[in-house]
């Protein structure tokens, strides 16, 4: 909502995307005709403890099934299809941001709680492009939030963790505090930044 604000910003980071459907019946695809252009992805929240790469070989790398989808444009009949989100490989990538959805409504009461599943840190995933082509990005920030649920609403303290390109050293920052040195990144982010590599 920001972008003709921020456009800096945006353009530093932009990618493009594109949505497309297989058919599982005739194995027919139905594609936009162009990509569309995101400053993030937003991905929900994992059901278990998971490594980075493998939520991102969940969202855009392997297809999701979608059951009793109709191919409209293709054989006509309801069946289910495999619906792919790809990097276009024509877009200058240079950051790929994920935003994890943890805030969610709870199955049982109903009540907002925060996913807090971990997301271990790799330091490298790769990315397919609609053309099949493997993208190669490096970890370099991990937002997290510490905090609860008040009355519905989430209450507490964002975080970032940062690796220093000088040192490859991962460093936490908040606020005003003097950067603290850490092993490793946390495992509960919420905004998780990627740098693509260049050799």
């Amino acid at each position: 909502e920001n972008r003709m604000h921020w456009s800096d910003v945006f353009d530093l980071l932009k990618f493009q995307v594109l949505e497309y459907s297989q058919c599982c019946r005739c194995d027919a695809q139905s594609r936009p005709s162009f990509p569309t252009t995101h400053s993030y992805l937003m991905f929900d929240a994992p059901g278990e403890d998971c490594t980075l790469m493998e939520m991102v070989n969940r969202n855009l790398i392997e297809p999701n099934i979608v059951e009793g989808w109709t191919h409209e444009d293709g054989c006509g009949v309801k069946t289910n299809c495999l619906k792919f989100t790809r990097l276009d490989p024509q877009s200058d990538i240079q950051f790929l941001t994920l935003i994890v959805n943890r805030p969610q409504n709870d199955l049982i009461s109903g009540n907002l709680i925060i996913n807090t599943k971990k997301i271990h840190s790799d330091a490298l995933v790769t990315v397919k492009t609609v053309d099949e082509e493997i993208i190669s990005f490096k970890l370099i920030a991990v937002i997290h939030h510490t905090g609860q649920v008040i009355g519905g609403e989430t209450s507490g303290h964002y975080m970032c963790d940062i690796l220093d390109v000088r040192t490859n050293q991962w460093i936490r920052t908040s606020d005003d505090d003097d950067p603290v040195p850490l092993d490793k990144p946390a495992d509960n982010g919420y905004i998780i930044v990627f740098k693509k590599c260049t050799d």
